[in-house]
């Protein structure tokens, strides 16, 4: 398993946006007894990055482990914790978080408003 933390590998061989520490490996676990998800990141992020072309992929993958490990589907109705944009060169979907966090702890609910964002900006922005 590889270590989680920055990579300092750019896709693409350059910054995605400013402090851009490259690509990330994190980890992700579930509380059963809590009902909840903890993605761990190795380092202090404000923000990550996904190109567009991959983004479904993570959009599939929070639904599928919602759907399988707590049967849930329905995603929470609005957070405050973090939003989804796209970059001004509209090649990548970035979540921004609300504080530099090293983990991203929320509800399966929490996490499927996320791949509901991350989906609305792929709509609007398909790969090329």
């Amino acid at each position: 398993m590889p270590k989680i933390g920055p990579t300092n590998e750019f896709l693409g061989g350059k910054p995605m946006l400013p402090n851009d520490q490259g690509g990330l490996y994190a980890r992700l676990s579930i509380d059963y007894e809590h009902r909840l998800f903890n993605m761990t990141f190795g380092t202090s992020v404000k923000w990550m990055g996904t190109p567009i072309s991959e983004a479904q992929v993570h959009v599939d993958q929070i639904r599928m482990f919602a759907k399988t490990k707590f049967n849930c589907s329905t995603a929470a109705k609005s957070t405050t914790r973090f939003r989804v944009v796209v970059t001004p060169d509209k090649q990548s979907v970035v979540t921004e978080f609300s504080d530099v966090v090293t983990e991203f702890i929320g509800s399966p609910e929490e996490y499927l408003l996320w791949a509901d964002m991350l989906e609305e900006q792929i709509k609007q922005y398909p790969a090329n």
